[in-house]
């Protein structure tokens, strides 16, 4: 009689910190790149010397839920068109933004000083949409062909 083979042990889930220590330098930058677009999109879009304006106000709903999405798409997917495309679109409502509110509040002023700013928050959407792209241009791609 031949004995009955031996199942193998169900595999113990993995930590964090291996998940973390497997993860690709582009997905790395990817997920860091998003992470800068949600804190972002939380911060001050606009300040000024008695009040401040977050960015969930207005088109920081949009940047956020991009930067999640974003987020689960590398971490999930090895794709890289749709995170392109989500990437682009979130920069360049930042970008737009950056630039709008900068004109907007360049015209206000007390006694020929201005008064409203720019916050925090746009940069840092701008900036992690740059990383993220960074990490994108990384990744490996499939040939289109």
């Amino acid at each position: 009689m031949s004995e009955p083979e031996r199942a193998d042990p169900p595999a113990a889930p993995k930590t964090l910190g291996q998940v973390f220590s497997q993860m690709t330098l582009d997905t790395a930058a990817i997920l860091g790149g998003a992470a800068l677009m949600a804190i972002g999109s939380v911060g001050p879009w606009a300040t000024s010397p008695l009040a401040s304006a977050s960015g969930t106000t207005g088109d920081g709903v949009i940047t956020l839920i991009a930067a999640l999405v974003i987020a689960a798409l590398a971490i999930f997917t090895s794709g890289w068109r749709m995170l392109g495309v989500l990437i682009v679109i979130a920069g360049a409502i930042g970008i737009y933004d950056l630039i709008h509110e900068s004109n907007k509040y360049s015209s206000i002023k007390l006694a020929g000083v201005q008064i409203d700013h720019v916050g925090w928050g746009l940069y840092v959407v701008v900036v992690g949409a740059v990383v993220a792209l960074v990490g994108l241009y990384k990744r490996p791609r499939a040939p289109i062909i």
